[in-house]
């Protein structure tokens, strides 16, 4: 049986940068989000590279992942996972857990029913004012106007989706930790100390940074290419004086109250809230 340490959250939440911390660990290799990944591999070109460094065809995990489906032409997501898992055992030794970052509840239902896999899920979830900064760019980006109509309409998303996400994990007895993004970017050697509890992997650094690329992303965020320039985690605190993202703490209560209790769960020090 493989340990599997599933990143589950909500959009904008900081999976990417868990994923790749978490791969610094001598035990353990993340392979980005594996959602309809067959799929995207078949139409990869040669030129498509995976984090360590080779092409996705050379790779050996990917490569080997790649003429599995290709012979076995797996027709649902428990099969295609199953060669992922023979795949990842010729590459890893048994103690390496996998990571995946797909984030997503499908995959995540999957992977609670499969018979070959200790699942472990992180439920990583990020400050609702931080969320809502982050739908904020991209839609000045995109040349949309931003209030605070769209700033309380994100909050109540964020809200909804969370909560969903949470009942998900209580009602079915998944085996969970609850992480705050705030919680990962300023409290490092709190919560290098209580992931390496949670996946039962020896604790060998008294913190956590990103650093050489150490696992086998092919798709995803770009963060995944750039971690080398990156090796501090840093907080983007831009929101702190953003009138219209705090207004919104003080129209919606319920939303801020929530918040407050499952963002800053493991309680490493009194944080602002």
């Amino acid at each position: 049986m493989r340990k599997v340490a599933y990143i589950f959250s909500f959009g904008h939440s900081g999976s990417t940068l868990l994923s790749l911390v978490l791969e610094q660990h001598q035990y353990t290799a993340s392979i980005g989000e594996f959602l309809d990944l067959s799929e995207k591999l078949k139409k990869c070109t040669n030129e498509r590279k995976c984090s360590c460094g080779e092409t996705v065809f050379d790779c050996p995990l990917w490569g080997d992942f790649y003429r599995s489906i290709q012979t076995e032409n797996p027709t649902d997501l428990k099969a295609e996972y199953g060669l992922l898992l023979n795949s990842f055992a010729k590459n890893f030794p048994v103690e390496t857990v996998l990571v995946d970052s797909s984030k997503g509840l499908k995959n995540l239902q999957e992977l609670h029913a499969h018979e070959e896999v200790d699942l472990r899920v992180i439920y990583l979830i990020k400050d609702f004012r931080s969320f809502v900064m982050s739908t904020k760019r991209k839609a000045l980006k995109r040349g949309e106007k931003f209030g605070l109509i769209q700033a309380a309409k994100n909050a109540l998303l964020w809200y909804r989706g969370n909560r969903n996400n949470l009942n998900y994990l209580e009602q079915n007895a998944v085996n969970y930790l609850k992480l705050g993004y705030e919680e990962l970017c300023l409290y490092p050697q709190e919560t290098n100390e209580t992931l390496c509890s949670f996946l039962d992997i020896e604790t060998t650094h008294s913190t956590i940074s990103i650093g050489e690329n150490r696992g086998h992303m092919i798709f995803g965020n770009r963060m995944r290419r750039d971690s080398n320039k990156n090796s501090t985690i840093k907080y983007d605190s831009v929101w702190f004086t953003d009138t219209v993202i705090n207004l919104i703490g003080l129209l919606l209560p319920k939303v801020a109250k929530f918040n407050k209790k499952i963002t800053y769960s493991n309680q490493f020090d009194r944080m602002w809230k």
